[in-house]
């Protein structure tokens, strides 16, 4: 049985708002876009591999018959909630100053604060992608740079060296003539 990203709305309300108060709102479309979102942006990170999202929030195994888990959806929960959570501090001011004759209002949302939850939340993020990888959910990757710097030059790829760089040149960072 495949599992339906609406069912999951509920839950990224929660994840975005405090008890009781409604910071967040949006249409439940919007919310379920933000989901399908969501599923293909830890897709991108190396997650759930082995399903697709179709246009209409379904999520299906591509090869096989296991159903994604509950513990795997949260995460699309939590990838959800923190891309909503980024874009609503984006669009919050740091200051507000109005006048009007002899009245004056001031408020101010410390910007400290607001970096501070980004950088928990990115925290968070990392901590997630480090631990399923840890468990195997994910994979993990090496680059070898001095390979792949060889091959490039053995294969006369020196694009990558950047501009006005002659490898063969004397001088030049990292070669000998």
């Amino acid at each position: 049985m495949a599992a339906d990203l609406s069912d999951l709305i509920d839950s990224l309300k929660r994840s975005v708002n405090p008890p009781g108060e409604t910071v967040i709102s949006a249409l439940d479309d919007e919310w379920l876009g933000r989901l399908q979102d969501a599923f293909w942006d830890a897709r991108l990170d190396g997650l759930l591999e082995t399903f697709v999202v179709d246009d209409d929030g379904i999520v299906t195994p591509i090869t096989g018959t296991t159903d994604i888990s509950r513990d795997l959806l949260q995460i699309v929960v939590f990838y959800a909630a923190y891309n909503v959570i980024y874009s609503k501090l984006l669009n919050i001011k740091t200051q507000l100053r109005t006048k009007a004759g002899p009245v004056e209002y001031e408020t101010q949302q410390s910007a400290q604060v607001l970096r501070d939850i980004a950088a928990e939340l990115k925290e968070r993020k990392g901590i997630l992608l480090t631990r399923l990888s840890d468990l195997g959910s994910t994979k993990t990757y090496y680059i070898d740079s001095v390979i792949s710097r060889t091959d490039n030059l053995v294969l006369g790829l020196d694009q990558w060296l950047g501009a006005g760089i002659d490898p063969g040149a004397r001088g030049s960072v990292g070669f000998t003539s």
